[in-house]
């Protein structure tokens, strides 16, 4: 889910309010989560003011157990390297409270960091192919 205080927009009407976004994902338990990430309708949401359909653009990081990199990072697009390492920290405090005894030190330096342009990437998880670059902080 998205931070709480975190509103958006929208580009219709103009109103504000808060989406329901899962930011943090354990591909694992949220097999569903993950098939909306490839298909891009996690980003999808609906204002309720004037029921347009707004594409929502925040970062996400997926947990991919029992993979040699299980730490994915999704930046929101035309974030600068500054604001996306705040954003992986925050999404990475964030896991490491919902997942305190899976949770290993070295994710913080050695990530797979994927585009938003790359999620079907995402998809060749179930095929055991690798995604396309690493990117450490």
């Amino acid at each position: 889910m998205i931070a709480e205080s975190t509103r958006v927009s929208c580009s219709k009407c103009q109103q504000s309010f808060a989406p329901h976004c899962s930011e943090v994902i354990d591909a694992e338990a949220d097999y569903m989560l993950v098939d909306a990430l490839i298909d891009g309708s996690l980003f999808s949401t609906r204002c309720p003011h004037c029921q347009s359909n707004l594409v929502l653009d925040v970062p996400v990081l997926a947990y991919f157990p029992n993979r040699a990199l299980p730490i994915w990072f999704l930046p929101a697009q035309g974030r600068d390297n500054e604001q996306n390492t705040v954003d992986f920290h925050r999404l990475l405090c964030a896991f490491k409270v919902s997942h305190p005894d899976d949770w290993d030190e070295a994710w913080e330096q050695l990530f797979w960091m994927i585009g938003r342009g790359d999620f079907s990437q995402v998809g060749l998880y179930r095929r055991s192919f690798p995604p396309l670059a690493v990117c450490c902080f």
